[in-house]
């Protein structure tokens, strides 16, 4: 490791939503902080499926501040589900990995 790499810190990785309907939308907030000595740099944000878009800040993030991912969920079918988000960013790992997991019930 070196000491001037960006690093990130999570206050959580994994949000569990629980039992939802099919008809109903979540939407879960992601906190990053930039822990490391240089700017963290978000280039995108990659779902695992269609039914779940992200919305993030394009702008630097420097050392010590924090940033938001939100991860908005729209059921597309009934069971149990787990869905991933890869923030592509300038981290040594290249990306870091948010998830979210529940249950769709009948409506």
């Amino acid at each position: 490791m070196h000491l001037d790499e960006t690093r990130v810190q999570l206050k959580n990785d994994f949000v569990n939503l629980g039992k939802l309907s099919l008809s109903t939308t979540k939407c879960v907030t992601f906190q990053l902080k930039n822990t490391g000595k240089q700017p963290l740099i978000i280039h995108s944000v990659k779902t695992s499926c269609g039914c779940t878009t992200a919305k993030y800040d394009k702008k630097p993030i420097i050392q010590g501040e924090t940033t938001t991912v939100v991860l908005e969920y729209k059921p597309n079918s009934l069971g149990y589900f787990t869905k991933t988000a890869d923030v592509v960013c300038n981290v040594p790992e290249g990306y870091v990995r948010l998830k979210i997991s529940g249950e769709v019930v009948g409506k």
